[in-house]
């Protein structure tokens, strides 16, 4: 079989987002190693006064069990257990550090943004010509059937008639860092019509509904890229090797992209 086509689809989308307040910890980004030596640290702090109060614990259930629902006998076992507490203990004065220790939140760093609305349009342009020397083809000129389809049109991208559906990204901007990271958005399926011409016979020809979407799911894997400080503006591309809907053959899609705060 001869085979030749042609692919120009292009989808855009934009977003218009909305910053979280700034956080000590990563939704996105992967905690460094100083910050992991942090939280080990907050952890282990906390593990040890958990074990220092562990006996204190114990004696509030057993106050808790005895005394069910009455408030005086929950407020004089309380006051009664208070007093045999030396708060000037070792254990006890280990137990406050390590509550310290473990209170300790790390500086706000990071900072996400989620869309608020999110619009997109399409461009498809595509084109298939095949010429096949199947042995049904026998009657036809030079024993060959011609097919050729072809799909130009252009539109919002939409699901279910709703007119702010593209599926949006976050994007988490590392304030300290100065790198932003996101998993690239993928546009909802958008409805096209093939025009068919086939000479082949019990082969379809005419008009039909078809679907058209990015076919290589590795967009879902997250971007991480250097923007500098503030993370005022950034952009980027990537190339993927996919497959084009239209022949079933290899093909390059290429995402651009631009993040632009105001």
């Amino acid at each position: 079989m001869e085979r030749e086509w042609r692919v120009a689809d292009r989808y855009a989308l934009s977003a218009r987002m909305q910053a979280r307040a700034a956080s000590g910890f990563p939704a996105l980004h992967g905690m460094d190693a100083q910050q992991q030596a942090s939280e080990g640290q907050r952890n282990a702090a906390a593990q040890r006064a958990a074990q220092d109060m562990a006996p204190m614990m114990d004696d509030a259930m057993k106050i808790a069990e005895r005394c069910g629902e009455d408030e005086a006998c929950l407020m004089r076992e309380a006051m009664k257990m208070a007093e045999g507490v030396d708060t000037n203990s070792a254990a006890m004065r280990g137990a406050r550090a390590d509550v310290a220790t473990a209170s300790q939140m790390p500086k706000d760093r990071y900072q996400l943004f989620e869309p608020l609305t999110v619009s997109g349009r399409f461009d498809i342009d595509e084109s298939l010509k095949e010429a096949d020397r199947d042995p049904i083809c026998g009657n036809r000129p030079a024993a060959t059937c011609h097919r050729q389809v072809t799909v130009r049109q252009s539109g919002e991208i939409t699901l279910e008639g709703k007119s702010n559906p593209p599926g949006g990204s976050i994007v988490e901007v590392d304030l300290q860092g100065g790198s932003l990271r996101f998993a690239l958005p993928l546009p909802y399926p958008v409805a096209v019509r093939e025009t068919v011409s086939s000479d082949k016979p019990d082969s379809f020809s005419g008009e039909r509904e078809s679907y058209r979407f990015l076919t290589d799911q590795r967009l879902d894997l997250e971007v991480s890229h250097a923007c500098g400080d503030g993370c005022r503006a950034a952009r980027g591309s990537r190339s993927y090797e996919i497959v084009d809907q239209i022949s079933g053959q290899p093909a390059q899609l290429t995402v651009s992209w631009r993040f632009q705060r105001e």
